[in-house]
């Protein structure tokens, strides 16, 4: 008899899959993939190539949503004349991340939708500026109001004005990123907010918000079973 399992292959299916089931071709364009999900968090197809350097086929993808690696949402909007395919990290996709100890950009349960219309607005942004998301804490807001970047050796703050100041965001940095000292007497010195500027660009993201449409909708990979009597799972 075979039950319903999951969407989601576990933490050690994971590793099955990589060290035992997929080629070395295979495992090096899934690797990319996971890897430009990690630090861009959604995308569309256009902006997994760009980041990825490499063409990421259709067979591919598949293969990773299969696997609940990836998610893929579904544009609905009736006035497009074809689907639009987004993408984010599934579970098993972060399983691969923190097995290989990659740091990487997570969306929690609760994101919303104009919270990956905020995301996929800043990568165009970003794609077009040659700038590199980073994925320390703290580099992303929590509700993904600003994004701190890499542009070459320099630090850029992309932020959207109509959500939060810069005089705030200076702060926030000042208060995360610059150690604090205490003088002879205890009494703690905090880094002037010229230091912050010094380290620190401000650019407000200036493109219009993409719509990903209210009835968007993600699939992961089709429901994977259990065979109740060998209890190993049907990849």
């Amino acid at each position: 008899m075979r039950l319903f399992h999951s969407k989601i292959i576990s933490r050690a299916e994971v590793d099955t899959l990589f060290r035992d089931i997929l080629n070395q071709d295979q495992i090096y364009i899934l690797s990319v993939l996971l890897n430009v999900l990690g630090i861009w968090m959604f995308v569309d197809r256009d902006l997994i190539n760009m980041h990825a350097r490499v063409e990421i086929g259709l067979s591919y993808l598949k293969k990773a949503i299969n696997y609940g690696l990836v998610t893929e949402y579904t544009y609905t909007d009736n006035t497009a004349s074809r689907p639009v395919y987004y993408y984010q990290l599934n579970t098993s996709g972060k399983y691969f991340l923190d097995s290989i100890r990659s740091h990487y950009n997570d969306l929690p349960l609760n994101t919303l939708q104009v919270h990956r219309e905020q995301i996929l607005t800043f990568n165009k942004f970003a794609s077009v500026k040659n700038y590199i998301l980073l994925t320390k804490k703290f580099t992303v807001g929590d509700t993904f109001d600003f994004f701190i970047c890499k542009d070459g050796k320099k630090n850029v703050v992309c932020f959207y004005e109509h959500l939060i100041k810069e005089k705030k965001l200076a702060k926030y940095i000042r208060r995360h990123f610059f150690n604090r000292t205490l003088d002879k007497n205890g009494v703690e010195i905090i880094a002037p907010i010229s230091e912050v500027y010094k380290h620190y660009r401000f650019e407000p993201i200036t493109f219009k918000l993409i719509s990903i449409g209210n009835k968007t909708s993600g699939h992961s990979s089709p429901e994977l079973y259990i065979d109740e009597d060998s209890e190993t799972t049907s990849l």
